[in-house]
């Protein structure tokens, strides 16, 4: 499955994050299918002042692969499983 990130051209670490309106910079940022990246694209050419850092991004398509798949139980510290069971 394809996913995509917009990076800034000129600090390659930080990626868009937020919504077309109000976004900021980020060194995790936010994850897009390519029907949300489009959209947020064209969202972005509404706003004049936002439209100019179109030029400063580049996209960044990352594709995921299912490696392993693990139950809950698996993933969580037994010590805070059993916190969790007590406290149930």
């Amino acid at each position: 499955m394809m996913y995509y990130k917009i990076r800034d051209k000129t600090n390659t670490e930080y990626y868009v994050v937020g919504t077309p309106g109000k976004f900021s910079y980020n060194k995790t940022g936010r994850i897009f299918k390519l029907g949300q990246l489009r959209l947020f694209l064209t969202n972005i050419m509404k706003y004049d002042n936002r439209r100019r850092d179109i030029g400063k991004w580049e996209i960044v398509e990352l594709e995921m692969h299912i490696k392993d798949i693990k139950e809950i139980y698996n993933v969580i510290k037994p010590e805070k499983m059993m916190q969790l069971i007590k406290d149930f």
